[in-house]
């Protein structure tokens, strides 16, 4: 279908196909369905809730992190919970089918699972709407706390499994999975009973071990975009993240540092206690992140020994931070101790491979480009444009000295180098290749995950995406970016021209490897 008819059709035609919330199993139990926010989503949401399993309990969230009111990246997800912090055995489960007019109708269905600090709807809009238009019924998850425990959302992903499987006569469900999100679906599907994820005391793995369900064999392909399967130690690496702390930046996400002292630890009685913004708040805010944490300076030394980087090697306290210690204006507890907080869960995972019937597929972006809203580091205008002016200063240097010769590729990114210039855009993770977030050396470390003999069937690399990009790029992004009328501030003519180009289409690529067409048929009501 023509990319121009799929995006003027989805804003404009409405939702043209009635659809009902999937029969809950006896132990997930169907609590509403929720109204679509807006007239032209093709979303259905229904709240479900699992309130047999002792393994799920109340997540804390942090001020700046409970679901809001209003919010266009969160629309209608509050009104759905009836609550800004839901209590996780309860989760959303959103669903696209496939449309009328499509050309065939998918045998198996499709699960999408957002990674850290998301919903389902928002990341996965693009994706699942081109999908129906192709004849896939689309699922999608938004847990209660997104940044929660990895253990309760792998039993959530269990529990929607189950009952999507029932719509379908047990066919077997493609699993996408966005970063973070990726984790909670390895855990569920390496789940045999021969892993101890309570090993080193770890209380949520011990609990997923006597109650979250074993494996039941409901998945046909799992894809891994983004996802970190050696882990990532981002916020330790790279310590100039704590600023957000300092200058008082709303970003729902955990920093490094305990403490900082506004004039230098030779004053350590004027100190600022940041311990419940990180990863040892009595609250625990960030159960999730905490889990993926690992030391990866097998694949990159830390930012602040390579000279090459520039500006972007001045990271403040870059030792202390990572080792923990006093710095001259901070003091942190290390990766270590942080890793131990979070129940070591990426080195259990090492022994944990994923049911061995499973075939693997691996999406890896290799553009640490990424727009400010998302770095969130540079704040101001004028903040931007400083930084904007020292990297077109800097650039050439940097590219001979270091993006040539570690990342050969980076002439892919084309058109986003000029947003570094004009202050809209920043470097993520540059200390090895990346997507600005995960660096690719942990997205495509599939050993760990095939150890128990699934195959590994593809790893995909997109050499001109970033992080989020993985997860809508494709001919329906770039139509709807480059509509100036229907993406009004969103209209981004360099944004369509990239994902018009195949190489670049992460969503046409899963649409490949996922086909496999039947005559058309009607599913269970759903």
């Amino acid at each position: 279908m023509d990319a121009r008819r799929w995006t003027l059709t989805l804003l404009v035609a409405g939702l043209g196909l009635a659809a009902w919330a999937p029969e809950a199993q006896a132990d997930f139990r169907f609590i509403r369905q929720c109204d679509a926010p807006t007239a032209t989503s093709w979303w259905e949401t229904a709240l479900y809730e699992d309130d047999a399993n002792t393994l799920f309990r109340q997540e804390n969230f942090p001020e700046n992190g409970t679901w809001p009111a209003e919010s266009a990246l969160s629309p209608g997800i509050r009104d759905c919970f009836g609550t800004g912090t839901p209590h996780e055995k309860r989760v959303l489960l959103h669903w696209v089918l496939r449309r009328p007019d499509a050309t065939s109708t998918q045998r198996h269905p499709i699960l999408l699972v957002p990674g850290a600090g998301d919903n389902g709807k928002r990341v996965f809009t693009f994706m699942a709407y081109a999908l129906a238009f192709e004849g896939y019924n689309v699922y999608t998850l938004t847990f209660a706390q997104p940044n929660g425990d990895n253990f309760q959302h792998a039993e959530q992903i269990s529990n929607a499994l189950r009952a999507i499987s029932s719509l379908y006569d047990g066919a077997q469900v493609d699993v996408v999975a966005h970063s973070m999100g990726g984790i909670a679906a390895w855990i569920y599907a390496s789940n045999d009973g021969s892993v101890e994820w309570g090993h080193y005391g770890d209380s949520r793995g011990a609990a997923y071990s006597n109650l979250g369900a074993r494996y039941r064999g409901d998945i046909r392909r799992l894809v891994f975009l983004g996802t970190p399967l050696k882990g990532q130690d981002t916020v330790f690496r790279w310590p100039n993240v704590n600023y957000t702390r300092v200058y008082d930046v709303a970003v729902n996400a955990p920093i490094s540092w305990d403490a900082y002292y506004p004039y230098t630890s030779a004053n350590p009685l004027i100190s600022e206690d940041f311990t419940d913004y990180g990863y040892f708040a009595d609250q625990d805010y960030y159960p999730g992140q905490a889990q993926t944490l690992r030391r990866m300076e097998d694949l990159a030394d830390l930012p602040g020994t390579i000279s090459q980087l520039g500006i972007s090697a001045y990271q403040q306290d870059w030792y202390t931070t990572y080792e923990g210690g006093t710095g001259f204006v901070s003091r942190s507890r290390g990766i270590d101790d942080a890793i131990a907080r979070g129940g070591r869960v990426m080195e259990k995972l090492e022994g944990a491979g994923v049911d061995p019937a499973i075939d693997v597929y691996v999406g890896v972006g290799l553009n640490p480009i990424l727009p400010l809203e998302q770095g969130a580091i540079f704040t101001s205008e004028d903040q931007r444009e400083t930084y904007g002016e020292t990297m077109e200063d800097d650039y050439p240097r940097l590219k001979r000295e270091w993006l040539d010769p570690q990342m050969p590729w980076n002439d892919a990114w084309g058109d986003d180098v000029q947003s570094l210039f004009e202050g809209r855009s920043a470097f993520g993770e540059l200390s090895a290749p990346s997507d600005g977030i995960v660096m690719a050396g942990s997205v495509t470390a599939t050993d760990a995950v095939t150890s128990r003999g699934a195959e590994l069937i593809e790893v995909r690399r997109f050499e001109a995406l970033n992080h989020l990009e993985l997860t809508y790029a494709g001919r329906l992004a770039a139509d709807f970016f480059g509509e100036e009328e229907v993406a009004g501030d969103l209209y981004d003519p360099v944004a369509s021209t990239k994902y018009d180009q195949p190489q670049n289409q992460v969503v046409e690529w899963i649409d490949t490897l996922l086909d496999t067409p039947v005559e058309p048929t009607t599913p269970h009501d759903h």
